[in-house]
């Protein structure tokens, strides 16, 4: 087979397509982590919430901290509603508050159409569910089951009596999902009224709690509220003096009446993406606690409630749950079924019994037994409670036949005639199911079993096939890899997934393939194995190589800016000479100035002093020619003074000026030297930018750099020596000239 290698243009635009689609998810991810994190630490005011307490509900933890969240019991006298999408945590956030008053010993009636309760008569064994657990500081062992029973409903017109199905401690869990719409509103309405005619004491203490899952099941497809869910409404107005909770779980809490919504002090809102109730939370607590309802992950929640966090909504992540949160099977529901049909036969021939004055102390104590044994789970000991039950009934059948029995009661008895029947078909009929299912199960593992043995041996064939043309492909490619030097990156990367391959597929083969295998295979195999090992080592060296290429020209770069630092040390040295020079100047103009004035006065006295000699003359009186003689000579050195003071103050000038020009010209020369200094500084910095330029080129490139590059770098390291030379030259310039310059003024 004739592979054609991928151009690498190819190859790097996919690259470059894959890290632009990963970089804008990470950034995507990272700023929505930030914001969720930010968002749920600023919601929340610790001193205002709920603490630790022996009777405390603990829910779970406030989100992405590591405080506790708890609820007091007597908030949920106040009632609950809990809304969310699917999968965010809705039923498991209801779960947990339920769970919490079990543990309180306040009873639970659930009514459910989708048997998600059921699990609550069984411990927790999920595993994901158990690893989560210590992010609660929440032992795995800490697992529970609670007692409990379970009530399929046929018959909506059945009514719950709550002195035996409210226990302390326990759940009841009715379930729904064998009735449509109309027939459980009629079941929910019947059973609230029910509770409004029973006459209950008035309580400050909650005394059970109601749960009602899927509520918005009980609005008819027109839209219509059913019956049911307005006298949940009107239920959630009348039942909190009664000590009565209730919980409400819906998707979309927006479609509940106002009655309902307006009667709740605790809303949970779990993440959901209905527009209405996203609408209703931004309405009702601004735009960023909606988007955060929005974002949140499964299983954290909005809660509210007046009394904590002053009123404001925040944050909590909930707890797993100690139960099974998956559903029983149907086996399981139906056992539990047909153990509550048996009891309630039961109960009701008791009372047949009862009429005819007849002492049923002892089976009403039976009969109890089996309802706390149904409760608790111990379906072994049942099957003899209800045969003791049965044998004390039928011996008192003898005594009704022979007085005279009702209609009714004879109906009871063929009653329970009929279903000794059922009984005994219904353990047949599991029997023989049992057996069939084992035998089923049987015959699809071994089919299994042989289907697998088969795949398996067809997979060691194409893998055998996949080896040899694996082997052929990297053969070629290695042929081609030392005359195609461009494609070298390319070549190196297939070596590597190949030789991984390869590798893997070999265990493989070696594992289970027979013994029978022969010697020249394996030793063809090692070769291939030596030559791909020694093209890896020479790859190694080559990497090698360039790598210490790259790291002399870093080091060269380095020394560079090194000596361009010291040039910049020695600008500012120029600096401080041209300002000592200026200061020099200053002062030599100064004292140029003083000497003048100087060189006045003394001629002004000078000229004062021969004035005054000259009024001291007598007029009109002929001097003696002594006299006229020493007037003459005193003049002529008068004269001859004031020449050489001239003179000299001439020279002094003259040599003042000299100077001055002198310097003019030195600063001059400094301003032309300083601007070739600006110049370079500038030439400098666009060879750093170029240096910087090809710094980023080199790391952009995935493979070694070529000899082109190489070689660019080795002529800009040239130019930059060049430029350094030309400084440094020009400074020692400067430099003696200030020397020479400063010995002169000496």
């Amino acid at each position: 087979m004739d592979f054609q290698p991928i151009s690498w243009e190819i190859i790097a635009g996919a690259s470059i397509v894959v890290i632009a689609l990963s970089s804008t998810y990470i950034y995507k991810k990272k700023f929505r982590k930030d914001f969720l994190e930010t968002l749920y630490l600023e919601s929340a005011d610790f001193k205002s919430l709920p603490e630790a307490g022996p009777d405390s509900c603990f829910m779970g933890k406030i989100a992405k901290t590591k405080f506790a969240a708890f609820l007091e019991p007597n908030q949920l006298l106040s009632h609950t509603l809990i809304g969310g999408s699917a999968n965010s945590g809705k039923t498991i956030a209801a779960q947990v508050l339920a769970e919490e008053a079990l543990r309180s010993n306040i009873p639970v009636l659930v009514f459910d159409p989708t048997l998600k309760w059921t699990g609550f008569v069984k411990e927790n064994r999920d595993l994901n569910m158990l690893n989560l657990y210590p992010l609660f500081d929440m032992k795995k062992d800490s697992v529970q089951s609670f007692n409990g029973n379970i009530y399929t409903i046929e018959d909506p017109m059945w009514k719950i009596d709550l002195e035996k199905h409210c226990h302390p401690g326990e759940i009841s869990v009715f379930s729904l999902h064998k009735l449509n719409t109309e027939q459980m509103n009629t079941f929910i309405e019947n059973n609230i009224q029910n509770i409004f005619q029973s006459n209950l004491c008035e309580s400050t203490k909650i005394r059970f709690l109601l749960v009602f899952e899927e509520v918005h099941r009980l609005i008819h497809p027109s839209g219509v509220e059913g019956e049911g869910l307005i006298q949940i409404g009107r239920a959630m107005r009348e039942f909190r003096r009664w000590g009565i909770g209730i919980i409400s779980v819906s998707p979309v809490l927006t479609a509940l009446s106002e009655v309902i919504r307006a009667n709740i002090n605790t809303e949970i809102q779990m993440k959901t993406s209905e527009d209405e109730d996203l609408k209703a939370v931004e309405l009702r607590y601004g735009k960023l606690i909606s988007q955060g309802v929005a974002e949140s992950p499964s299983g954290i929640g909005l809660i509210q409630n007046a009394r904590y966090n002053r009123g404001e909504p925040y944050f909590v992540n909930f707890r797993p749950t100690l139960h099974d949160f998956n559903k029983l099977e149907n086996q399981e529901i139906e056992r539990y079924a047909s153990y509550n049909s048996q009891i309630e036969g039961l109960d009701e021939g008791l009372s047949v019994f009862k009429k005819q004055n007849i002492d049923i102390f002892d089976m009403e104590l039976e009969l109890d037994l089996i309802r706390s044994n149904v409760r608790k789970r111990n379906f072994v000991i049942l099957t003899t409670y209800f045969d003791s039950l049965k044998s004390k009934i039928g011996g008192y059948e003898d005594k009704i036949k022979k007085d005279q029995i009702s209609e009714e009661e004879r109906a009871i008895l063929s009653r329970w005639e009929s279903e000794k029947e059922k009984e005994l078909k219904s353990y047949e009929d599991e029997l023989s199911k049992l057996l069939e299912e084992k035998t089923e199960e049987l015959s699809k593992k071994e089919k299994l079993i042989i289907k697998r043995k088969k795949e398996e041996m067809e997979k060691i064939k194409h893998k055998r096939e996949r080896v040899e043309e694996e082997e052929r492909a990297i053969m070629y490619k290695l042929r081609n890899a030392g005359e195609e030097l461009e494609h070298k990156s390319q070549v190196l990367n297939l070596l590597k997934k190949y030789q991984q391959q390869v590798r893997i597929l070999n265990n493989e083969v070696m594992k289970k393939e027979t013994k029978k295998v022969k010697t020249n295979q394996e030793k063809i195999k090692n070769r291939k194995i030596k030559q791909i090992d020694r093209l890896m080592v020479e790859r190694e060296k080559i990497f090698r190589d360039e790598r210490e290429e790259l790291g002399d020209i870093e080091y060269e770069k380095a020394l560079l800016e090194e000596e361009i630092e010291n040039t910049q040390k020695k600008l500012s040295a120029i600096h401080r000479d041209k300002e000592l020079i200026l200061e020099k100047d200053r002062q030599i103009r100064e004292k140029e100035k003083e000497l003048v004035e100087k060189i006045k006065e003394r001629i002004q006295n000078e000229i004062k002093t021969k004035k005054e000699f000259r009024d001291k003359e007598p007029t009109k009186e002929k001097k003696p020619e002594e006299s006229q003689r020493k007037e003459k000579e005193l003049n002529q050195k008068l004269k001859s003074r004031i020449d050489e003071r001239e003179k000299l103050s001439r020279e002094k000038r003259k040599e003042l000026v000299n100077e001055r020009d002198s310097l003019h010209n030195n600063l001059q020369k400094m301003k032309k030297i300083w601007g070739d200094i600006i110049s370079k500084e500038k030439e400098i910095g666009e060879t750093q930018e170029k240096l910087r330029w090809a710094e980023k080129e080199k790391t952009q490139e995935t493979a070694s750099p070529t000899s082109n590059n190489k070689n660019m770098f080795k002529e800009k390291l040239d130019q930059l020596k060049n430029v350094k030379e030309r400084l440094e030259y020009q400074l020692e310039e400067i430099r003696q000239e200030v020397e020479i310059e400063e010995e002169s003024r000496e």
